[in-house]
């Protein structure tokens, strides 16, 4: 029998409504409690009584709940001879069916409890990056030490978890949290046995605690800088700038000035690189003049308006979230200091702008100076060793 998930938009005594039906657990056995939730959008009259059936895919209506409308849930009793197999829930008035979902029952007690709790433990996922989001990463911490407890059945779902968790607040400069995260990961493999892979996942944790360790205190302008030989004083001195400036970079502030310019990257679908061209004849003349002298340098961003893009001044200003004229100074060569001062601060350590800064969720962040070595599937790990 096939469901079709339906929600109507229903109106009785005048006002409009819209009923959605949801239910836990989602795995439930012969006996359970199943609690019913109405998700509504507007509201019944006080004493209007809605129906809610549970349905067998043969169409007999095993029970049948009157509930009042303004109840938000409501509770029903499976029936402790229920057979094993799909039913369908459905929510009823005046015989209109307002929301119906299917509901699987299972008579195998521990299925349906490592089943609910893997659930439980994917919602718990879903806060954690909405509390990611809002940067509250101890909160979704806690969070994903309940995560844990729900994939309990499955230590190496669970340690995958974690180490994915770790990922995550590595990317976000939560390097402490990060090393935690893959120090849980750790003691949760070691408890895995009979695993082909287990030595190898390891020895992947162990190598990203490392870069953990390192990076600890260091982005990749400081590994640049000290590889260089230069105090942060020094390398002020050179770039003509307060040491101050050297050590904001440093402690990840201070980059916010460059956000149009990777804005502009993004629209105009080029790197930060390229936005301008540096005309020195040769390789040679450009390390001799690292501070760049501003004759030598070229504005490209309007090349790659009209060569990439459709867009008009106007609208690339509106995207970038500045005003038109500063789009045509830019594009004229003129203002441009900001910009050339972070192609000075690349020229100095060798290397380009993009690899000491990360456009990420709309911010302008500086580069660890490594990255993690990624989860690899391990599916294609067996299927490459047989090869």
């Amino acid at each position: 029998m096939e469901l079709i998930m339906i929600e109507v938009n229903h109106l009785t005594n005048s006002v409009y409504l819209s009923i959605s039906l949801t239910y836990e657990p989602p795995v439930p056995i012969p006996g359970d409690t199943l609690t019913i939730y109405l998700n509504r959008d507007g509201q019944f009259s006080s004493d209007h009584k809605l129906i809610v059936e549970l349905v067998a895919e043969t169409g007999k209506t095993l029970i049948t709940l009157e509930i009042n409308s303004s109840n938000e849930a409501a509770t029903l009793e499976i029936p402790n001879d229920c057979e094993e197999g799909t039913y369908i829930l459905q929510v009823i008035d005046n015989k209109v069916v307002l929301d119906s979902t299917e509901i699987d029952i299972f008579e195998d007690k521990n299925y349906a409890e490592k089943t609910n709790s893997f659930v439980n433990g994917l919602e718990l996922e879903i806060q954690i990056k909405e509390e990611i989001e809002k940067e509250d990463y101890e909160e979704a911490f806690k969070l994903q030490e309940k995560v844990e407890e729900h994939y309990k059945h499955n230590l190496k779902f669970a340690a995958k978890s974690w180490e994915e968790f770790a990922e995550v607040l590595y990317e976000k400069k939560q390097i402490e949290l990060s090393r935690k995260a893959l120090d849980e990961a750790l003691e949760i493999y070691k408890k895995i046995e009979n695993s082909d892979y287990k030595e190898k996942i390891i020895e992947r944790i162990n190598h990203n605690l490392e870069i953990v360790k390192r990076n600890l205190l260091k982005t990749k302008l400081q590994i640049l800088r000290e590889k260089k030989g230069y105090s942060q004083d020094q390398l002020a001195l050179l770039l003509k700038t307060n040491p101050d400036q050297i050590k904001a970079w440093e402690a990840g502030k201070g980059c916010k000035e460059l956000l149009p310019f990777y804005k502009l990257a993004k629209y105009l679908k080029c790197k930060i690189d390229d936005l301008i061209k540096i005309d020195y004849d040769s390789p040679k003349q450009l390390k001799l003049n690292k501070l760049l002298d501003k004759n030598k340098i070229r504005s490209r961003i309007r090349y790659f308006r009209e060569e990439n893009t459709t867009l008009n001044v106007d609208q690339l200003a509106l995207l970038v979230g500045v005003e038109p004229e500063e789009i045509k100074k830019w594009e004229d060569n003129k203002e441009l200091e900001i910009l050339i001062k972070y192609f000075r601060l690349a020229l100095r350590l060798d290397c380009k702008p993009s690899e000491l800064f990360d456009y990420v969720d709309g911010t302008v962040k500086l580069k660890l100076s490594e990255v993690f070595s990624k989860q690899t599937n391990m599916y294609e790990d067996s299927i490459k060793s047989k090869k």
